[in-house]
């Protein structure tokens, strides 16, 4: 996979991988694949769960729209990868919801400030107006 995206050394975004990728290979170093993918979407790909899991990988489908960004959609996500075997790979068709939930994922493990997550998605390359990015980063802003 050539668009990763790492958000620390135990979270990484990227674009869809192909179904070549989708391999212990070709997934390595990753121990957990979140697709954010609804089955619903152009190039989804039917059989990843069964593919990541013949790797010896987690599996997680969490579809979430690109473009509608909520509260409680954060705080799903971030709830639901937290016990995942790392690192965990989050994807999505072109990478920005990968890109900014789990930048959401790596702030809320770290604790991290507004500050240090704008640093942080600057350093990784994910747009601050990614959708759920930008509404992790006013939800901070009000000190929450």
């Amino acid at each position: 996979m050539s668009n990763v995206k790492w958000i620390s050394d135990a979270l990484a975004a990227s674009d869809q991988p192909g179904e070549d990728e989708l391999t212990s290979a070709g997934l390595a170093p990753f121990k957990s694949v979140v697709n954010l993918r609804s089955p619903s979407e152009q190039g989804f790909v039917r059989d990843e769960q069964a593919r990541v899991e013949a790797a010896g990988l987690r599996y997680l489908n969490l579809p979430v729209s690109p473009v509608e960004a909520t509260e409680e959609i954060l705080d799903r996500v971030v709830e639901q990868t937290n016990d995942l075997p790392q690192p965990v790979l989050f994807h999505c068709a072109a990478g920005a919801r990968a890109g900014g939930l789990a930048l959401a994922a790596w702030a809320e493990r770290e604790k991290a400030d507004r500050h240090r997550l704008e640093e942080r998605a600057r350093e990784a390359g994910v747009k601050p107006e990614q959708p759920h990015l930008k509404l992790l980063l006013e939800r901070l802003a009000r000190g929450k």
